[in-house]
């Protein structure tokens, strides 16, 4: 008989929490319960679209005023409430070809959601939950738990029962402004019947949630990646 021992190590329990830093956060369920209480007092409806209040730590440090210079992508469908939008500025050039001079600047602010701040993925994640919650129904609930990001993966009994579905899901996620798309079946029906701009791209092989299927056969396939024998163990 195995016993466990009571105590580990403290650097080594250290050392194998190195892999985690940056990906895990060290928060108990009390942290995330009262995280998503705030931000469901705070979220509103505006026009269609949501509006989300920044995470603020009740606790933080001052830091220096700084200027991001990436602008990328943002998540268009989400809305920061007014009084948060003072808080995404950026600098840009009213004339790109000329000289970066004091008259040639001009100061912005995000109104929507910024990719890339690392409390976007949590926005997004707690709007869809959030707004899935609130229709109530049966399809909502699968979406909820079929839902990686922004994309999911749900089952059908038949045509009907997909195409009933799929006009359903189109008026969920309309009801908060989304365009829900790039829809693909293993049934050529379904994919015949729904609109074209709502269709997947027609390509053979589709990469669903880095897994590669194979609409037309219905097959999935993995790529294994074996053990060179050259290889030295690192752990």
């Amino acid at each position: 008989m195995v016993k466990p021992t009571k105590t580990t190590n403290p650097s080594i329990d250290r050392f194998w929490k190195l892999e985690i830093r940056g990906i895990q956060e060290d928060l108990n369920l009390h942290d995330e319960e009262h995280v998503l209480e705030k931000f469901r007092e705070n979220i509103n409806k505006i026009n269609g679209r949501h509006q989300v209040p920044w995470p603020w730590k009740e606790k933080n440090f001052k830091l220096n005023d700084n200027l991001a210079a990436d602008i990328a992508k943002a998540y268009l469908q989400l809305e920061l409430l007014l009084t948060e939008r003072n808080y995404t500025p950026f600098l840009w050039l009213k004339d790109i070809r000329g000289k970066v001079t004091e008259d040639n600047v001009e100061h912005y602010r995000f109104q929507q959601v910024p990719f890339g701040v690392i409390s976007s993925p949590f926005f997004l994640s707690a709007t869809l939950s959030y707004h899935l919650e609130s229709h109530g129904i049966k399809l909502a609930r699968q979406i909820s738990k079929n839902l990686y990001v922004d994309n999911i993966t749900l089952s059908s009994k038949d045509t009907c029962e997909a195409l009933a579905n799929y006009k359903e899901m189109k008026t969920i996620f309309g009801d908060a402004s989304m365009n829900i798309r790039e829809f693909l079946s293993n049934d050529k029906e379904f994919n015949a019947r729904i609109p074209e701009q709502d269709r997947a791209e027609e390509i053979q092989i589709k990469k669903i949630l880095g897994i590669y299927w194979n609409s037309n056969t219905d097959v999935i396939q993995m790529s294994s990646k074996p053990w060179k024998d050259d290889r030295e163990p690192t752990k």
